[in-house]
């Protein structure tokens, strides 16, 4: 696990925080939610992902599992049965169109 400096957390403008906090509904996620950012815009969520999307999508996904195994030693690829203990969220960047992927376990 690896810790992010403040300084190199993204900064996004106050207005878009402001449209995220007051005007975007939410997800519901076994811990608190974290809303994912890309491009300096925040992502929009997708939904949920089940094991079967998860290797549907696998080739879309390739940077974002890969990152989770890096920084969270998560290997999505022995993920089994049980993928309803790890909640899986699908973002999208609204610019780029780039998949980003959060985690939680119960």
């Amino acid at each position: 696990m690896y810790f992010v400096d403040y300084d190199k957390v993204e900064r996004i403008d106050d207005e878009s925080l402001e449209e995220l906090i007051f005007r975007t509904p939410g997800y519901v996620a076994w811990q608190e939610p974290q809303w994912l950012s890309h491009c300096d815009e925040y992502c929009i969520f997708i939904g949920y992902l089940n094991k079967n999307e998860l290797h549907g999508m696998k080739e879309d996904l390739k940077d974002e599992i890969r990152r989770l195994e890096e920084n969270y030693g998560l290997s999505l690829n022995k993920i089994g049965d049980d993928i309803g203990l790890l909640g899986l969220y699908l973002f999208q960047c609204p610019k780029c169109g780039q998949y980003r992927l959060h985690f939680d376990h119960t």
